[in-house]
């Protein structure tokens, strides 16, 4: 229900909504300190693609009932299983 965005730079997408109410989905924790966001979850400590997709939708489902305005959603790494995730959250992202 919770409107979605998609990207790569996610801290710039942060940015850019500062003005609303934002949870974020990280798929591992390379960006250092914090998004500046009201909510953050990380997929994978170890970055793993498999990892990730386990954990994904049980992130969003979160995030949805948080009754946040926003949900900011890293891009997984276009090799392996990457490519399918990013394909399905492309479908159910929201244009902003």
């Amino acid at each position: 229900r919770t409107k979605t965005v998609l990207t790569n730079a996610i801290g710039q997408a942060i940015a850019q909504y500062k003005n609303l109410k934002i949870g974020a989905i990280r798929f591992h924790s390379t960006v250092k300190g914090s998004l500046n966001a009201d909510v953050e979850i990380i997929l994978s400590g170890k970055g793993s693609l498999e990892e990730v997709a386990q954990n994904l939708y049980a992130a969003m489902h979160e995030l949805d009932e948080q009754e946040l305005d926003l949900i900011v959603i890293e891009k997984a790494p276009e090799t392996g299983i990457g490519k399918a995730i990013n394909d399905r959250l492309q479908r159910s992202a929201t244009v902003i």
